[in-house]
């Protein structure tokens, strides 16, 4: 095949700069990888910091770096730089996002949908032979879908309901411009991924992860929630070994779940950190988020706040736990045929755990 070279968006972003080195070291070249910023010399700065702060080191033979910003029009690219772009690629991995949980709703339907909507765009006129669009199981939540049944790998037509965060939104309107572009004719792949915890290798924290900053929080006030929360979740490079191996299949369906069973347990958090000498008073929910913002407002840490920024938006901290996509299981047979391996479930480790919990701790 005369174009063999693959495209990430998004590759200085936790999940995207992971994907980039799991796509290096399964030998894929050439590789391109779009970074938002103004200029070359601006994305180069970026992705060598994010190398930096995620503890990677990329090769640079056969890695082209191309600025670019997915909520501007024509994706911030000049003409000459937008016919230049998918020349030699057969496969664009979609993985840009605003994953920022205090973004504002317009941001982030104007980067996660319309930038995808005009990648779709360039991707189907260049001939693009494949389209990964990098989703999240934050599309289900807020659907009225059993707990008695896997969510299928089908797309999400029913109208979302209350519990549907800005994010999962922009992330749906995503997934149904993909929909659009699959009926006219392009290969899409639509990849919804579980929330990404740290590296299992490096242990670089998710710096945009809700999770570690509730976690964090705790772990700071010496006291954590009473709740039998639970969440489906993934080492982000574990999560990116699995999506370049599809990147790589044969084969594309159009929706996979990314995801291995069970999901990790809130308690499974609260007894690593006992076994690590640090033992979390269990309080009800309203008392400890009492207790979280009486210690934000004597210390003005930026850890608590940041706890406490996330637990004031859209839903609210009495029931941020309890949107169905925490007690749904989903379905994964196309990511199991894809990727035998991910049929085994994951198990997180004491010491994985352990290791999570010094990190944020320090």
């Amino acid at each position: 095949m005369a174009d063999s070279g693959v495209l990430v968006t998004g590759a200085n972003g936790f999940f995207g700069l992971h994907l980039l080195q799991q796509l290096q070291q399964l030998g894929v070249t050439p590789l391109k990888a779009l970074v938002r910023a103004e200029t070359m010399d601006g994305a180069w700065q970026r992705l060598k910091f994010a190398e930096q702060q995620y503890h990677l080191a990329l090769e640079r033979e056969d890695l082209e770096v191309v600025p670019c910003d997915l909520s501007l029009p024509d994706c911030g690219l000049v003409e000459q730089s937008r016919d230049h772009l998918l020349e030699g690629i057969d496969t664009l991995v979609n993985a840009g996002a605003c994953v920022n949980f205090t973004a504002s709703p317009e941001q982030l339907m104007r980067t996660n949908a319309g930038g995808t909507t005009q990648l779709l765009a360039m991707a189907s006129t260049a001939g693009i032979r494949r389209f990964l669009q990098v989703s999240s199981l934050a599309v289900c939540n807020g659907f009225n879908l059993s707990d008695q049944h896997p969510v299928p790998e089908a797309p999400l037509n029913e109208q979302p309901k209350a519990g549907l965060s800005s994010y999962g939104q922009s992330k749906l309107a995503a997934e149904q411009s993909c929909y659009r572009f699959a009926a006219e004719g392009l290969g899409v792949s639509v990849l919804r991924l579980p929330y990404l915890l740290a590296s299992g290798s490096s242990f670089a924290l998710n710096p945009h992860g809700y999770l570690d900053v509730v976690l964090r929080a705790a772990l700071r006030i010496g006291a954590s929630f009473d709740d039998a929360f639970s969440l489906h979740a993934l080492p982000v490079d574990l999560c990116a070994r699995w999506v370049a191996r599809m990147v790589l299949a044969p084969e594309a369906h159009l929706i996979v779940h990314v995801v291995s069973d069970p999901p990790v347990q809130w308690r499974d958090w609260i007894d690593a950190a006992s076994a690590l000498g640090e033992a979390l008073r269990l309080d009800p929910m309203e008392q400890w988020y009492g207790r979280l913002r009486k210690a934000a407002a004597a210390s003005r840490s930026p850890d608590l706040l940041a706890a406490i920024a996330f637990l004031s938006l859209e839903t609210t901290h009495k029931r941020w736990m309890h949107v169905n996509a925490h007690r749904l299981s989903f379905d994964n047979p196309n990511l199991c045929s894809l990727v035998p391996k991910a049929a085994v479930p994951l198990q997180l480790s004491m010491e994985y755990r352990q290791a999570v919990l010094r990190k944020l701790a320090t």
